[in-house]
């Protein structure tokens, strides 16, 4: 709370983040347990393509649009963990601030750690590192990226993505949607 007595932009924030993850725990209540289990051991279909092109639109909790690219790279197929159903991408993204009080531009790499719960459905962790560039010292350095995400396949080519997460939380944080396509 501010000192006005109405919740600052952050906790309005909270409240949203917390909100998108309710609803990806409720869309996901109906896959039986049985179902979802059977999906998430090893050798059940990893959409397919090694590039996945990402435009984004964004929204930050600090009065920010953004739109962006990502363009993933397939690095091992199998993940980290053979028996169950996860893959390992490198990404490579760009962002730039296009509406709010300040103007940044964001290039980083992350790596995009997948795991596919469903044929239709995937979710991920995206550690990463990037430069932002903005017009002060404030907007302008080195961060440390976390995402949190998920994929909806449509088909084998095309998948719905969404994603909250961003560099330095307390400064730009944000969910981002976007459609990926598989080459």
């Amino acid at each position: 709370m501010n000192f006005t007595g109405s919740p600052d932009r952050k906790s309005l924030f909270a409240r949203l983040a917390i909100r998108v993850a309710m609803t990806a725990v409720a869309c996901a209540l109906p896959l039986s347990s049985d179902a979802l289990a059977d999906a998430f051991i090893q050798g059940q279909t990893i959409p397919k393509g090694d590039v996945g092109l990402t435009p984004f639109l964004g929204i930050g909790y600090d009065d920010y649009f953004e739109i962006g690219f990502a363009a993933s790279f397939l690095v091992v197929p199998h993940g980290f963990i053979p028996p169950i159903n996860n893959s390992v991408s490198v990404e490579g993204t760009i962002f730039q601030d296009v509406a709010g009080r300040d103007r940044t531009a964001f290039v980083g790499g992350r790596m995009r750690w997948d795991f596919h719960l469903h044929p239709q459905w995937s979710v991920y962790a995206a550690p990463g590192v990037g430069a932002r560039f903005g017009d002060d010292d404030r907007h302008t350095g080195a961060e440390i990226t976390a995402d949190l995400g998920g994929f909806f396949h449509l088909n084998d080519t095309v998948s719905l993505r969404g994603e909250i997460g961003g560099g330095n939380w307390y400064d730009h944080g944000g969910l981002r949607a976007g459609v990926t396509f598989r080459l």
